[in-house]
């Protein structure tokens, strides 16, 4: 080892091997970043930063050595040979990259492989540097201690090993500084303790071959592989660095639209749900409330086609003379009941309605008679209140296939909301008359009307406007 500290003090000017190590560990922290993105990575996306990796840190290792043994002072003329140069560059990107890929395929920490990986990457640095040592050209004879060059090669496999062994692609920028660290380490070791390895013992009969590189152009060639070499590697980290936010911020928002998306939808069907319960529970209510209204209806009927039955039979005098009072009490009792059979029967049509239930009973009727039945029904009531109603129909009128009663029922509820809410002295019309396309029966008054928007609650069940005079009216 004081042979190696010799080699390192004495023979090496400072200021390159500062500048060699700085190198070093640049090479070496940048290949670990673009490991931590191999180590992840699937495919075509694998091979691509593995062999960026390889580039880097064979590129890094190879300018490491040579600025380092451009450092190198062994008071000789020094050159080196050209093709063997370019042999030592290839080796070290070539069992970097192999290096790397077997390490990669380690399914944990714990793997042999990751040891494995590191060993040949150390190998793969001891290669480079011997190869790059016989591309030396001085005009002496080179000897070598083969222990110390068993160590050195010692050094660079064991410490890259233990690099890729404590690489962690999940810890960020610290971990690699780490494992840069370790490999630093052992190209250090590796490279001095080799260059401790050899003596040189001048000749000077030996020639120097004249397609050996000069020393000025190697610098240079140093130079720019460092340049590329940091050049591609700022260019691959900026490139992926912008593309992995981007995924990153898609894949965010995409995760967050699909979480809105799944509680919108499980809302929806929670909401759906609910709605189908209430649409089910309103249905078997209205259909409940059809049938009550309908069973009631009939169950009033009865009594109340009793009382009317029996307030005419009193009103007739059958059982005896009737006092004025009397009489007068009897037709209230009369006209209450019948006035209470209309509204019972109006419920039971609009509950046989909402049930579905009403039964048409079709065939060909004469409109004409059925318009003039519904007006002689109305005609003592509009007498009574000062109303005249005025019937008008374009002869002669086709025949009409329809319910007879539920047309004369139609014509007579008209008639009977005409009648009522039109004051005294005015006129109530029926018209009946041929169209392009049919017939048409039309029912108008004089009375209150109404506006457009109350139309709709008159035309509701049981609705009616509240204005000053429907207040007075029932129905």
């Amino acid at each position: 080892m004081l042979k190696v500290l010799n080699c390192l003090t004495q023979e090496h000017e400072p200021g390159l091997v500062a500048l060699a190590v700085v190198i070093c560990a640049i090479a070496s922290v940048t290949a670990f970043t673009l490991y931590a993105h191999a180590a992840t990575a699937r495919g075509r996306a694998r091979a691509a930063w593995l062999f960026a990796t390889a580039l880097v840190t064979g590129g890094g290792v190879w300018a490491t050595h040579f600025i380092a043994m451009l450092a190198y002072e062994p008071n000789v003329p020094v050159a080196f040979d050209l093709v063997e140069t370019a042999l030592s560059i290839v080796i070290a990107i070539v069992l970097s990259g192999v290096g790397f890929a077997v390490a990669s395929f380690a399914p944990s920490r714990r793997s042999y492989l990751t040891w494995a990986g590191g060993a040949i990457v150390g190998l793969g640095v001891g290669a480079m540097h011997y190869t790059g040592m016989a591309a030396l050209r001085v005009p002496a004879t080179i000897y070598y201690d083969k222990p110390l060059i068993a160590l050195s090669i010692a050094y660079g496999a064991v410490l890259a090993a233990v690099a890729l062994h404590r690489f962690r692609h999940d810890r960020g920028l610290a971990n690699n500084l780490e494992c840069g660290l370790w490999l630093v380490a052992g190209i250090g070791l590796l490279h001095f303790t080799g260059m401790g390895a050899i003596e040189l013992e001048e000749t000077p009969f030996i020639v120097m071959a004249e397609d050996a590189m000069p020393v000025r152009w190697l610098a240079i060639a140093v130079a720019m592989t460092v340049l590329a070499i940091a050049s591609a590697a700022l260019v691959a980290s900026l490139v992926d660095r912008r593309i992995a936010l981007r995924m990153g911020a898609e894949a965010e928002r995409l995760r967050r639209t699909v979480s809105e998306l799944e509680k919108t939808k499980a809302h929806l069907e929670a909401t759906s749900a609910d709605l189908e319960t209430a649409l089910a529970a309103a249905a078997a209510g209205s259909q409940t409330k059809s049938q009550f209204l309908a069973a009631m209806s009939h169950e009033l009927r009865t009594p109340l086609n009793a009382v009317i039955g029996f307030s005419e039979v009193v009103s007739s005098e059958l059982y005896g003379p009737l006092t004025d009072k009397q009489r007068v009490c009897i037709d209230d009792i009369r006209r209450a009941g019948l006035h209470l059979l209309a509204l019972v029967n109006d419920v039971l049509d609009v509950s046989r309605l909402d049930a579905a239930a009403v039964q048409l009973d079709e065939e060909e009727i004469d409109l004409a008679r059925v318009v003039d039945d519904a007006v002689a029904l109305n005609a003592g009531r509009a007498t009574e209140v000062g109303v005249r109603i005025e019937c008008t129909l374009q002869e002669p009128l086709p025949s009409l296939r329809a319910d007879a009663r539920r047309v004369k029922q139609i014509l007579v509820n008209l008639l009977s909301n005409a009648v009522k809410f039109t004051p005294a002295g005015g006129d109530v019309k029926v018209a009946v008359a041929r169209m392009r396309d049919g017939l048409m029966v039309s029912v108008s008054d004089t009375g209150i009307g109404m506006a457009p928007d109350e139309i709709p609650i008159a035309l509701a069940p049981f609705g009616q406007i509240d204005s000053a005079m429907t207040r007075e009216k029932t129905g």
